[in-house]
């Protein structure tokens, strides 16, 4: 083979070479394009993988937040002080509900409906009403009269009295009144349930005319709402004669009488 061909040979050979290296190697073209290709699979493997993984709750969000354990510490604080206030807010709520709507029973002016003359029975009157908005259930009454001095104990339910109920109290419906009647002594024997009644006696008669002694008409009323919640109405009222306002006219009300006017109170339950 000469020169000539040998040089030939060659040049095919590398022709040959040079074709089989394209056929082999990506274009520009085909690199950006596979690329391309990588990118938008990578980024819907992406999307996929947080589909899969969302929604996450608060925890997990909070171990993958890599945040310091004394920031997870006070925002946790943070949101039981925040649970705790908004829990207090719907128990005021709610209590201001129910007081808005339970029942208040009232006693009517018991002084129209008292009387007190030698030799007759000693008599008052009481009427019960509620002034609320729902009926009061289970209406329990005490009520008594007496007579006491200027420095005597007023309230004392050791003394026989009386004792009435209506059951069921209706808003703004009137009952029947109860009595408070004075009662003499009791009985031998006697548990003090059923109190003899008796007319004023000359003595008791006399103090109370020359003011020395008045008579007092007090009680007290329990019952429920319909939360079960029990409630009370205590209650005083006090008459005196002529002689006991003018042997104190300019002077501070005896202590029996101001024990008597502070007991009137209702419950704030």
């Amino acid at each position: 083979m000469n020169k000539r061909q040998r040089k030939r040979k060659e040049k095919e050979a590398r022709r040959k070479r040079s074709k089989e290296s394209r056929d082999i190697a990506p274009t520009k073209h085909e690199v950006e394009n596979d690329k391309l290709q990588t990118e938008d699979s990578s980024k819907g493997q992406d999307h996929t993988d947080h589909e899969g993984q969302f929604p996450m709750n608060f925890k997990e969000w909070m171990s993958h937040a890599h945040i310091p354990n004394w920031v997870v510490a006070v925002f946790t604080g943070a949101l039981t002080v925040i649970a705790g206030v908004q829990a207090c807010l719907v128990s005021n709520q709610t209590d201001a509900m129910r007081k808005d709507q339970r029942p208040w029973i009232k006693i009517g002016n018991p002084g129209n409906m008292f009387s007190i003359s030698e030799g007759a029975v000693v008599l008052g009157t009481i009427q019960p009403l509620n002034s609320g908005k729902t009926p009061a259930k289970h209406v329990q009454a005490e009520v008594m009269v007496r007579e006491v001095g200027d420095n005597d104990p007023v309230i004392d339910y050791s003394i026989p009295h009386f004792h009435g109920t209506t059951g069921l109290l209706y808003p703004n419906v009137a009952v029947n009144d109860f009595d408070a009647i004075r009662v003499g002594t009791v009985k031998p024997g006697s548990t003090g349930e059923h109190p003899e009644i008796e007319p004023l006696p000359p003595e008791n008669w006399k103090r109370y005319s020359d003011g020395t002694a008045f008579y007092v008409l007090y009680g007290k009323i329990s019952y429920f709402d319909f939360f079960k919640v029990e409630h009370w109405t205590h209650f005083c009222a006090w008459y005196a004669s002529s002689a006991f306002y003018a042997a104190r006219r300019g002077k501070d009300p005896p202590p029996s009488v101001i024990a008597c006017t502070d007991y009137n109170d209702v419950d704030d339950n």
